[in-house]
């Protein structure tokens, strides 16, 4: 989830500008995509729901656990990303 959701989200958005389905605006850049590919792996709802219903007893609490700790990290590597990508651009337009 933390790791195969922003990839995924990453590949698909390269594959449709790739074959132009689709283009990044002029503004937009792979580094501003990145951070809104991280904010891919907080979905936990369904996620929650195959761990409660595909794992028997006490160890769906551990997976449940699992699923709400990947969605934090998911949402503070998102948001680190996304002030250090705004840090470097505050730099650049004051240059």
């Amino acid at each position: 989830m933390l790791l195969g959701k922003p990839v995924g989200i990453l590949l698909g958005a390269w594959l449709a500008v790739r074959i132009r389905l689709g283009a990044l605006p002029p503004e937009v850049g792979w580094g501003d995509v990145l951070p809104v590919a991280m904010l891919g792996g907080v979905g936990y709802t369904v996620s929650l729901l195959i761990a409660r219903l595909s794992v028997p007893g006490e160890a769906a609490d551990a997976a449940a656990a699992a699923v709400l700790g990947a969605s934090v990290v998911a949402a503070v590597l998102a948001t680190v990303l996304v002030r250090r990508r705004g840090s470097a651009r505050d730099r650049l337009q004051k240059w």
